[in-house]
């Protein structure tokens, strides 16, 4: 692992993904410390995207509480990010829809597609489940 961590910048992608997979393998400190800072990299944001899913998986395989919690955040924060992602663009859609069509709809029809939006998650109102012909 020193030797790792000493050519690391020169290192080609196939190899650093080569030893961050070995450092979710090999027992003792030097792999914990590669590895931590691999992770504590992609936590940051500055960890090249092409070793994401092997730090993830080296992590996976360590036995440390201190990867798993690190392993859990990161899940966790990328599924956060998707769904923020997923609702503003679905209310993005919706709020264009009403606007394109207001002219064309009914008045109760827009009014249906405007309340829709307002239920959005983060946006007021009681829910996709009430309202809006849902029981």
């Amino acid at each position: 692992m020193e030797f790792i961590m000493s050519h690391d910048e020169r290192l080609t992608l196939t190899e650093k993904q080569t030893a961050i997979r070995l450092a979710g393998h090999v027992q003792g400190a030097k792999a914990v410390g590669f590895l931590a800072m691999r992770m504590n990299s992609l936590l940051a944001g500055r960890l090249q995207p092409e070793l994401t899913l092997d730090v993830l998986e080296a992590c996976r395989a360590r036995t440390e509480m201190d990867f798993k919690s690190k392993l859990a955040t990161t899940i966790l924060n990328r599924l956060a990010t998707i769904a923020r992602k997923v609702s503003a663009h679905f209310a993005a859609g919706i709020q264009l829809l009403a606007v394109k069509c207001s002219a064309r709809m009914p008045m109760h029809s827009a009014s249906a597609v405007m309340r829709l939006w307002r239920r959005l998650p983060g946006r007021t109102g009681s829910g996709w489940h009430r309202g809006a012909g849902y029981s």
